[in-house]
C-alpha cells in the first residue's frame, strides 16, 4: 500500500533542498582547471535506418545519344517445309477450230505400164475420095489483155506547194506543210504510191486518162529532195523538189 506525504510536509522538504543547494553553492572555491580528456570511448552501434525521405521532383529529359553501330546479320533460317499440293484446276473450255491447213501438193504421177505386144502390120488400103470442104469455124473469144509494156518516157511527176500567189512547181517550204502532186502518162486507174526521199506519203488513183493529183500533209526538212511516183502497173517518174 502507497502512502503519500501531506502537503505541508512536501513542501518543507523542498524548501530545505532548496537552501541546502544554496549554501553549498556560497561555500564552493574558485573553479579549478579543466583536467586532460579521457581516453576515446568504443563506438557505439550503428543506429536504425532513418524514414525513406520524399521523392524529388522529375529531373528534364536528356538530350538524345547517338545512333548506335548496327548490329551483325542474323543467320540465315532453316528453309521451310514444302506446301501441300494444290488441287488439280477444272478442265478448260474446248478452243475454236483451227482454220483449214493449206491443200498438200498433188502426189507424183504413176510410172507408164509395160507396153503391149505389137501386132501384125495389115495391108495397105486404097486412097479414098476426097471428102465436101467443111463449114467455117465460129470465131474464136478474145484473147486476154498482155503485160503493161515498159514505160516510154512520157511518164511525169511534179511537185510543189500551192501558195497565196498560185501553185509553186519543185518548191516547198521547211517544216510542215502541204505538198501537191501532179502527174501524167500513168495507165488507166492505176494505183500510184508517192515517195518523198524513202518516206512514204499514202497512194493515189490515176483517171482512165492515167493523170493524178493529191495533196499530202509533210514535214521535211531543207534540201533538194526526190519526189518518187511507182504505179502498181509498171509505171514510175521521178522529180525533184526544193524545201527551203
Amino acid at each position: 500500500m502507497i502512502k503519500y506525504l501531506p502537503p505541508r510536509v512536501f513542501m518543507l522538504v523542498v524548501l530545505i533542498s532548496m537552501f541546502s543547494v544554496l549554501m553549498l553553492a556560497a561555500c564552493a572555491g574558485p573553479q579549478g582547471s579543466q583536467g586532460s580528456g579521457g581516453d576515446q570511448g568504443p563506438q557505439g552501434s550503428t543506429g536504425k535506418q532513418g524514414i525513406r525521405g520524399i521523392p524529388g521532383p522529375q529531373g528534364p529529359i536528356g538530350g538524345s545519344g547517338a545512333q548506335g553501330l548496327p548490329g551483325p546479320q542474323g543467320i540465315e533460317g532453316s528453309r521451310g517445309a514444302q506446301g501441300l499440293s494444290g488441287s488439280q484446276g477444272a478442265q478448260g473450255l474446248e478452243g475454236d477450230r483451227g482454220a483449214q491447213g493449206v491443200q498438200g501438193l498433188p502426189g507424183q504421177s504413176g510410172s507408164d505400164g509395160a507396153s503391149g505386144i505389137r501386132g501384125a502390120t495389115g495391108s495397105q488400103g486404097s486412097v479414098g475420095e476426097r471428102g465436101i470442104q467443111g463449114l467455117e469455124g465460129p470465131t474464136g473469144s478474145t484473147g486476154s489483155r498482155g503485160a503493161q509494156g515498159e514505160s516510154g518516157g512520157k511518164t511525169t511527176i511534179m511537185a510543189g506547194w500551192l501558195s497565196s500567189d498560185g501553185f509553186v512547181t519543185g518548191v516547198v517550204p521547211s517544216g510542215r506543210a502541204e505538198l501537191t502532186v501532179i502527174g501524167a502518162g500513168f495507165g488507166s486507174n492505176e494505183s500510184v504510191t508517192i515517195v518523198v526521199t524513202g518516206q512514204i506519203l499514202g497512194s493515189v488513183k490515176a483517171n482512165s486518162n492515167g493523170i493524178l493529183s493529191a495533196a499530202f500533209e509533210v514535214y521535211l526538212r531543207s534540201g533538194v529532195q526526190a519526189v518518187r511516183a511507182v504505179g502498181s502497173e509498171g509505171s514510175s517518174a521521178v522529180g525533184p523538189l526544193l524545201v527551203k
